[in-house]
C-alpha cells in the first residue's frame, strides 16, 4: 500500500511497468549508442587532424627546402660575381704596379 508498484496492485500496472522498463532500456541503449558514435567521431576527427598536421609540416618543410635551395643558388651567384670583381681588381692592381 503506497509502497511502489507491485505487478498485482492494479489492473494494467504490470503492462505499464513493462512499458516503463522497455522505455528506460531504449533510452539507455540510445545513450550508449550516442556515446559510441561520439567516441568514433572524436577518433575520426583526431585522425583527420593528425593527417592535416603531417601534411602541413611536410608542405612547410618542402617550401623551406625550396627557399633554402634558392638562397644557396643566389649566394653562389653572388659569390661568383664578387670573386670575378676581386679578380678584376687584383689584375688592375698588378697592372698598376707594373706600370709604376
Amino acid at each position: 500500500e503506497g509502497r511502489g508498484l507491485s505487478p498485482f496492485s492494479s489492473p494494467g500496472s504490470w503492462e505499464r511497468s513493462r512499458s516503463w522498463d522497455c522505455e528506460r532500456d531504449m533510452k539507455r541503449d540510445l545513450r550508449k549508442e550516442y556515446r559510441q558514435r561520439l567516441k568514433l567521431a572524436v577518433m575520426q576527427a583526431d585522425v583527420a587532424l593528425q593527417e592535416h598536421i603531417t601534411k602541413t609540416v611536410a608542405d612547410l618543410r618542402q617550401r623551406q627546402q625550396g627557399e633554402l635551395e634558392r638562397l644557396q643558388e643566389t649566394s653562389s651567384k653572388r659569390l661568383l660575381c664578387i670573386s670575378s670583381e676581386l679578380d678584376i681588381m687584383r689584375s688592375q692592381v698588378l697592372q698598376a704596379r707594373r706600370d709604376a
